[in-house]
């Protein structure tokens, strides 16, 4: 891996209420970026709707500091949070530097943050060269070959993007996505948030729409 990097000045349209949220993380010394998909989308000038949050701290750091949030889903690195006062949602992971954090996600055009406070783009070198060049990479292929959701975005994002390529030709084939990493209902819930973003004729030409359908019943999850 190699060093973080600043890249580019950028201004990336915020939602007032985050803006809000990440100002309120900040006075109970929480350090919060962007990530993810409203950064990457940004950079390629097209539509932008998730604004997914990194904090830079442990996550028992941040519940500590910040114990007004009702907590909706407390999964390994990852938090949703509810700001009762509002009935807004958060999603945010945790980590205590970049390079663990990178490590963990899945692939390296989604692994850019957005300092909000100087309006600035930054990240490893890595991603910043796949998203120039359009390549869908996986950051760990190990832990990218065993995670059905993760080999899902890939697809999503190799459709919206059309020109791009996935290095790990094994995530394009139907019979590579079994689901059975789909082992708990909170996956299920996010294996059908996922389904939600796709288009049903991507799905189609992988043959994953009735088994994907077929596993949401199986843990009781309505489509």
């Amino acid at each position: 891996m190699s060093k973080i990097i600043e890249r580019i000045d950028i201004t990336i349209d915020i939602p007032e209420s985050y803006l809000e949220f990440v100002k309120n993380l900040e006075k109970s010394d929480v350090e919060a970026y962007f990530v993810g998909g409203c950064v990457r989308d940004a950079m390629l000038n097209i539509e932008y709707h998730d604004f997914d949050l990194f904090c830079l701290c442990g996550k028992e750091y941040f519940l500590s500091k910040n114990k007004d949030y009702e907590v909706v889903v407390d999964f390994e690195r990852v938090l949703i949070v509810c700001d009762e006062s509002t009935g807004n949602y958060y999603t945010m992971s945790f980590a205590e530097n970049f390079e663990e954090d990178f490590s963990s996600r899945d692939l390296t055009i989604n692994s850019i943050y957005y300092d909000w406070t100087c309006k600035k783009v930054f990240g490893f070198q890595e991603s910043f060269e796949d998203l120039e060049n359009m390549i869908l990479r996986p950051i760990n292929n190990e832990v990218f070959l065993q995670d059905d959701l993760k080999k899902l975005r890939a697809i999503r994002f190799n459709c919206k993007l059309e020109d791009s390529i996935i290095i790990s030709d094994q995530v394009c084939f139907e019979y590579e996505i079994d689901l059975e990493s789909i082992n708990t209902k909170f996956k299920a819930y996010r294996l059908r948030n996922e389904f939600f973003k796709h288009k049903v004729g991507n799905l189609g030409r992988y043959g994953l729409i009735n088994k994907i359908i077929k596993k949401l019943m199986e843990f009781d999850v309505n489509v």
